[in-house]
Order: structure tokens, then sequence, then C-alpha cells
């Protein structure tokens, strides 16, 4: 199970996630395959990729997906054509990795001080509040970066204390914390 969360720090982003994966009933820690990574995008720049979901299709979308070149006037639009191609790959490598059902991944998103979800269905979803999170504990990881958000804490502070809080409330969360960054520091 997964805690994938983001936070804007300035023109930043910090991402975090947890370091565990599973295969349904036993958890390892796999540093060699982090849920969250940084990629460049041919006319964009530097972007990070948050994953919640089974660990074949995160090491598909990390090893094998071609990222599309950015030829869009927003990162909205960009992200729409992103998902389709996306799910064309997936369709595509289903023959070898079948998963075991439609919408069993979803991705964070952040380039450009923006933080975005986008939805195995095409749906792409705006953070409005600097803030957001994806997998098994984000509603707990939401609440808390809720309250984090209005202190004085470092972007890394307050994403670690939200950690340690999903950690307490989700047994699913385990390992420790990976960190990226992306945007001005």
């Amino acid at each position: 199970m997964t805690i994938v969360a983001a936070i804007k720090d300035g023109d930043a982003i910090v991402v975090c996630s947890d370091g565990a994966a599973s295969d349904g009933s036993e958890f390892s820690i796999r540093k060699g395959s982090p849920k969250v990574w940084k990629v460049e995008i041919p006319y964009l720049g530097s972007a990070i990729i948050g994953f919640a979901g089974t660990f074949s299709i995160c090491q598909l979308i990390r090893y094998k997906f071609r990222v599309p070149e950015f030829n869009h006037t927003t990162l909205q639009s960009y992200l729409v054509d992103f998902q389709l191609d996306l799910n064309k790959f997936l369709k595509k490598k289903r023959d070898s990795y079948k998963p075991t059902e439609e919408g069993e991944y979803t991705l964070l998103f952040a380039a450009k001080s923006q933080i975005l979800i986008l939805y195995p269905n095409g749906d792409v979803e705006e953070t409005v509040e600097g803030y957001n999170a994806i997998g098994d504990g984000a509603q707990v990881a939401m609440g808390a970066l809720g309250v984090l958000n209005a202190t004085d804490y470092t972007s890394w502070e307050k994403l670690q204390i939200m950690f340690d809080i999903v950690k307490k409330n989700r047994a699913t969360i385990q390992g420790s914390l990976l960190f990226e960054t992306v945007g001005m520091q």
C-alpha cells in the first residue's frame, strides 16, 4: 500500500513517498524502485511522477513508458494527452502484464509549480490547496497536511510529520520516506 504526497514550497514542489511495496500479502522495501521519480520532458523541463497502484504497472510506467514531449499551451491539456498515450501503452503491454482490474493506478504529477492528479479514466485534477496526496493513506495525509500547512515547519518537516501520522493510522504504510524536489529552491 502507498502514500505519495506533494506540497508547494515557494516556486518548488517537494514530493515524497513511502519506500515499501507489496505483492498483496507481504511487504518488502524496494530501494531500487521508488514510487516517486524525476523525469525530463522535452520543451517542459523537469517534472516528478508519483505512483500509487500495482507494482508491475509502476515498473512499466517508470522504465518502459516514453514520456511525450510538451507541445501544449497548458499543463492540464498536456496531461490529458499524456494519459491517453499512457493508456494506449498499457493496453499494448497487457498481454504480458495482465492487470486485475481497470483503474489500478493513480499518478501524482508535479511540474511548473503545479500539482496534478491523473486517473486512468483520463480525469486530471488540479490541486488548489498547495498540497495533495494519493494512495491508501491519502485521506489521512490530506487531513494532516491541511493542519500542518498553517504551521512554520519546512515542507520536508511537514511531509515527515504527515508520514508519521499516516503510518500510525494506516498499518499498510511502511518503510522510510523518500523525497524528490522540482522547481526553484
